[in-house]
């Protein structure tokens, strides 16, 4: 993914309209139709990628992580199988990121469709 590159893609129905980036697949913007079915943003997100890279908010909107808040020691047991995840805030995980900055992995986005864009 070395010719990858941060950005935004906006998935629209019709009805309701997301941005999503391919950097931790954040969320970015969703607009939903009010009462009156005027669209309103209804998540505080960044309008372009270069705040989310120069850490502003590193984790604002952010949906593709391992777990929320903090593993202690970074390890833990489900459904009796261990786990262990990377120490970035010894002694624990935080969110179950890679060491940060290295946290904003780049995820394969493609356009499936021009009327109907999608990402996969």
């Amino acid at each position: 993914m070395a010719d990858q590159k941060p950005q935004i893609f906006e998935l629209n129905n019709g009805t309701m309209q997301v941005k999503i980036t391919n950097l931790g697949c954040t969320i970015t913007s969703l607009s939903l139709p009010d009462k009156n079915g005027n669209l309103a943003d209804v998540v505080l997100g960044f309008d372009s990628v270069e705040p989310y890279l120069n850490r502003v908010a590193p984790y604002f909107g952010a949906i593709v992580g391992r777990v929320a808040n903090r593993i202690k020691d970074g390890k833990f047991t489900l459904n009796g199988v261990d786990y262990t995840l990377p120490v970035n805030r010894p002694p624990n995980s935080l969110h179950g990121m890679l060491v940060i900055p290295n946290y904003c992995e780049l995820f394969d986005a493609v356009l499936i469709s021009h009327v109907c864009q999608s990402v996969i």
